[in-house]
C-alpha cells in the first residue's frame, strides 16, 4: 500500500485469496485476519507438510504480477509473503486457539526476521533461538 497504493494492495490480498482457493482442500478453511493477514486452518497435516504447502504458495506468488501503472518500471515485483506455521499435535499441543494464533504469530515475525518471503515452521523457530519461548 505504501509503495504501489491501495488499489495494488488489494489486488494483492484477491491474488492470495484466490491461490489459497486453488490449493486447499476441501476439508481446510482459510479466512482474512485483518489487513494483509490471512489464517489457514489444515486439519490432520502437520507442521511439514503445511510447509510442504507454503512453499508451493510462496512459489506460486512470486509469479503473480499486478498492475499498477502504465510505467513497467514501476511495477511491482511478484508478490512476497511471510507464513507462520504452528500446529496442534502430541508433541506440540497448544491449549487453545488463542496459543496456536500466538505460536503462529511467533513463527511469522520470525519468518520476517529472516528475510521475509519465507515459511517457518513454530518449533523451528524455537529451536533457532534456543527454546525461549515467544511472548507477546
Amino acid at each position: 500500500n505504501d509503495r504501489y497504493g491501495h488499489d495494488v494492495g488489494n489486488q494483492a490480498i484477491v491474488a492470495v485469496a484466490r491461490r489459497l482457493v486453488e490449493d486447499l482442500r476441501g476439508a481446510d478453511f482459510a479466512a482474512r485476519f485483518g489487513g494483509d493477514e490471512f489464517v489457514v486452518l489444515l486439519p490432520h497435516q502437520t507442521p511439514r507438510e503445511a510447509l510442504a504447502l507454503s512453499e508451493r504458495l510462496l512459489g506460486a506468488l512470486r509469479s503473480v504480477r499486478l498492475g499498477c501503472a502504465a510505467d513497467e518500471r514501476s511495477s511491482p515485483p511478484g508478490l512476497t509473503v511471510s507464513i507462520g506455521i504452528a500446529g496442534h499435535w502430541e508433541d506440540s499441543p497448544k491449549s487453545g486457539a488463542e496459543e496456536l494464533l500466538h505460536a503462529s504469530d511467533a513463527a511469522l515475525y520470525e519468518a520476517k526476521r529472516r528475510g521475509r518471503d519465507q515459511a517457518v515452521v513454530y518449533e523451528d523457530a524455537l529451536e533457532a533461538r534456543g527454546r525461549v519461548e515467544y511472548h507477546a
